[in-house]
């Protein structure tokens, strides 16, 4: 069983950044595929530059909700 905060963070990066945080060797596949199984690719790609847009908890690029499936997605590449 595993533990999701309801409370998000994203720190100032790029969304790919914020996807691997804790796993510096994700590859792109891997974290493509991380976003896939959370439900994120699909707004991921409307972002003006998709998982190279520059994120943060505090710009309001991003809902709240989706601020929520980033941390998941982070998880998933473990």
């Amino acid at each position: 069983m595993e533990w999701f905060y309801k409370d998000t963070w994203l720190f100032k990066g790029t969304v790919a950044e914020n996807i691997a945080y804790g796993h510096p060797n994700a590859t792109r596949e891997q974290i493509i595929e991380a976003a896939r199984l959370a439900k994120c690719d699909s707004f991921i790609r409307k972002l003006p530059q998709g998982y190279d847009t520059i994120i943060s908890s505090e710009n309001g690029i991003i809902s709240q909700g989706q601020q929520q499936l980033f941390n998941y997605c982070s998880y998933d590449t473990a």
